[in-house]
């Protein structure tokens, strides 16, 4: 099966620690998937307990030369994620839980984006949920009891037209995720159209706030004929080729508590397989786009394998 999808996420655990600078996704056949997550040295679990919450570090003078990164190369050699990159000064890696750990059985979604579906060649609108990381509990669209939908003029699961030409004209759709302040409801807005909304009681975590989104693609890739999947993400062009070729998000916007909206000033990105799909930041601040970037990639190629 091959599913691509372009998602929002409102989560309140997800897979990236707490504190991450940066990201380094091992690639290798032999490296298991590994990720690994440098991470801000005062955000590390340790200082979560509560008798730390105001210690210092003060590490002595053979761990202020580690830290400097002098005379490590024995432990370099040993530590294959350091193939891959390495952490910034002032973060410590730590290797992100599998997805079959407990972790991320606390993930608690809202979603919604365009989605092209197995064996299907139409894109459509989609929404998602779920409220145990995808175990036991939400759906697609309505396919189970916990999205109440409000609107008559929105069919959700239909098909999407017109859609983007390459090089040519650019179709967009608009999409807004937003609690609401005093019952905590989470509200969909296609367009300017409100759709539904999620009862806050469907969720664990979720009643008060989300402390993570996330805008992008994925595919589902299983692998094969012995390769990486063919299913295209996006336009099925690399980020770099830009506007009018790559797909891309654009406006993105959040609120905070009090309902105001912000222009998200600090996205981190992160790339699975950068030489199967990627992303990049958008820098012309001369656009009507807002904050935006582009993403996606063909699939398996002869630099995808």
């Amino acid at each position: 099966m091959t599913v691509i999808r372009m998602r929002l996420i409102l989560s309140s655990e997800l897979g990236k620690r707490k504190g991450t600078i940066k990201t380094i996704e091992l690639i290798g056949q032999s490296e298991d998937g590994e990720v690994i997550d440098c991470v801000d040295i005062y955000k590390q679990p340790a200082f979560d307990h509560p008798l730390l919450k105001n210690h210092i570090i003060e590490p002595s003078s053979i761990q202020i030369n580690q830290l400097e990164g002098e005379n490590d190369d024995s432990l370099k050699a040993l530590q294959v994620w350091r193939k891959y990159g390495e952490c910034p000064k002032g973060t410590i890696p730590i290797v992100r839980a599998p997805t079959s750990s407990k972790y991320e059985t606390e993930i608690n979604t809202v979603e919604a984006g365009w989605i092209v579906r197995p064996n299907a060649t139409q894109t459509e609108f989609f929404i998602y949920w779920t409220s145990d990381g995808y175990r036991t509990t939400g759906c697609y669209n309505l396919d189970c009891p916990g999205f109440v939908q409000v609107s008559k003029s929105a069919a959700l699961g239909s098909i999407l037209q017109p859609v983007s030409i390459f090089n040519g004209v650019q179709t967009t759709i608009q999409v807004s995720l937003a609690q609401h302040k005093e019952n905590g409801e989470w509200w969909l807005e296609f367009g300017s159209e409100p759709i539904g909304y999620w009862p806050s009681s469907v969720f664990k975590t979720l009643g008060g706030g989300g402390d993570t989104i996330n805008w992008g693609g994925e595919i589902f890739n299983d692998g094969a004929n012995g390769h990486h999947t063919e299913t295209q993400m996006g336009s099925g062009h690399l980020p770099i080729e830009g506007f009018g070729r790559a797909s891309y998000f654009s406006n993105l916007m959040y609120t905070d508590n009090g309902l105001t909206f912000k222009d998200p000033e600090k996205l981190t990105t992160y790339a699975t397989k950068p030489v199967c799909y990627d992303v990049r930041i958008g820098e012309d601040k001369s656009t009507d786009k807002g904050t935006y970037f582009f993403f996606g990639g063909p699939g398996y190629s002869d630099k995808c394998l």
